[in-house]
C-alpha cells in the first residue's frame, strides 16, 4: 500500500542484510509497520505494530477478508474526511492513506498523471493483501509492544524533522534508548534513518528521492540502515596482595589467596516491559441518537431519489437489502453503505 516514507523501493536492498542470519522460528517484528511494505516480503513468524488506530483496523479487516472497491470517488473521500466517525473504521483507514496524496493521512485526494489513482491503489492492494496472512497486528506505541525473546526487530520510525502522519509527538531520544535496551536483552535491531547516535553502525546507505521541494524538484536524501551489536559485559577481577612476598608465594603455587577483588563490573539487569496497551481510539464527536442518525441518513437517500426519481431510483434499488423495498426501513449500517456507495453527502 502506498504509504509515506515507505521502504518499498529499497526493500530488495536492505531485507537481505536484515534477514541474514535469521534463525529458524525467530520472530520478525516491526514496531512501525505502516504500509506493510517490508513485512509483506518476509515469511515465518511476523509481528506488526503501529500507534495509528485506523491503520491497524484496516490491516485486521484485510485479514478477515475485506477488499477495497475500484470505483471510489473524490466526493466520497471528502465526506469521510469531514466526518470519519460516521464510517467503518477500516474504510476510513484505506481512504486516509491509500487514497490520500503522498499518503498523508486524510490530507487531499490522491491524483496521478493517468487519473487512475483508485484503480492503481486497488490493484496494489489486491496484490499485497494476500501476503499478510498470519501477521500478528497490534495497535500500540513502539515501547509498549511485548517482543518475543531474541527477536529480529526492524524499525522504520518517523524521521527527525519530517511530517507526522497522525499528529502525535515522536520522541527520538526515547526511541534510541529503547533500541539500546532491546539490544541489551538479546534482540537483533535494525533501524532505517538518515542519522543515528554514534553507538549505532551504518551497514547500508543509498541516495534516494525523498519528495518535492517548493520548486517541485525532487529532494535528495541518503537513506541509511543502522544496527548495534550487543556489548560484551566484561567482569574485571584484579588480584591484590598485602605484600610482595605474598604475591610471590601465590605465583609459586602456595596456599596464599588474594584479597577480595576491588573492581567488579556487574552485569546489567534485563529490563522488563509492561503489558502492551491498546492505543486509544481518536476522540469521537458526541454520539447521536441512533434513531436520529437513521432518520437523517434515510432523508438524504430520499432527497437523492427525488432529485431524479427514475434515474436515481435505478441506482438505489440494487443496493437495497434483498426483499426490502421501503427506504425508511433501512438500518443505520445499510443506509451508511448506500450513502457511501452513491456519494450522498450526509
Amino acid at each position: 500500500m502506498k504509504y509515506m516514507g515507505s521502504k518499498r523501493r529499497i526493500a530488495k536492498h536492505i531485507l537481505p542484510i536484515i534477514l541474514d542470519g535469521r534463525k529458524r522460528g525467530q520472530a520478525y517484528v516491526e514496531p512501525f509497520v505502516g504500509g506493510c511494505n517490508m513485512i509483506d516480503k518476509v515469511d515465518g513468524w511476523r509481528i506488526g505494530a503501529d500507534s495509528h488506530y485506523y491503520l491497524i483496523k484496516l490491516w485486521r479487516a484485510v485479514q478477515n477478508g475485506w477488499i477495497p472497491k475500484d470505483n471510489y470517488t473524490e466526493a466520497q473521500y471528502n465526506m469521510i474526511k469531514r466526518n470519519p466517525q460516521a464510517y467503518p473504521e477500516h474504510i476510513v483507514g484505506y481512504f486516509g492513506f491509500a487514497l490520500s496524496f503522498g499518503a498523508r493521512w486524510l490530507g487531499t485526494w490522491r491524483k496521478d498523471k493517468n487519473n487512475d489513482c483508485v484503480g492503481e491503489a486497488y490493484r496494489s492492494a489486491i496484490k499485497q493483501f494476500k501476503k499478510l496472512k498470519g501477521v500478528e497486528f497490534y495497535n500500540c506505541p513502539f515501547d509498549a509492544l511485548i517482543i518475543p525473546n531474541k527477536a529480529l526487530v526492524y524499525c522504520d520510525p518517523p524521521y527527525r524533522g519530517t511530517y507526522k502522519y497522525n499528529g502525535t509527538k515522536y520522541d527520538s531520544n526515547r526511541f534510541w534508548s529503547w533500541c539500546r535496551r532491546l539490544v541489551n536483552q538479546g534482540h537483533t535491531v535494525f533501524v532505517s534513518e538518515y542519522e543515528a547516535p554514534s553507538d549505532f553502525k551504518c551497514v547500508w546507505s543509498q541516495e534516494i528521492n525523498a519528495g518535492f521541494n517548493q520548486k517541485k524538484y525532487f529532494k535528495k536524501a541518503v537513506e541509511k540502515l543502522f544496527t548495534k551489536r550487543r556489548p560484551k559485559i566484561m567482569i574485571e577481577i584484579r588480584a591484590t596482595f598485602e605484600s610482595k612476598e605474598e604475591a610471590i608465594q601465590w605465583l609459586q603455587g602456595s596456599d596464599a589467596q588474594p584479597a577480595e577483588p576491588k573492581h567488579t563490573k556487574a552485569k546489567a539487569e534485563p529490563v522488563e516491559y509492561d503489558e502492551p496497551v491498546e492505543a486509544k481510539k481518536p476522540k469521537a464527536k458526541k454520539q447521536e441518537d441512533p434513531a436520529k442518525v437513521q432518520k437523517r441518513l434515510v432523508k438524504a437517500i430520499v432527497d437523492f431519489i427525488l432529485a431524479d426519481k427514475v434515474e436515481n431510483m435505478r441506482k438505489v434499488r440494487p443496493l437495497m437489502p434483498e426483499g426490502q423495498k421501503d427506504v425508511k426501513a433501512l438500518s443505520v449500517e445499510q443506509a451508511q453503505a448506500i450513502c457511501l456507495e452513491l456519494g450522498i453527502d450526509v
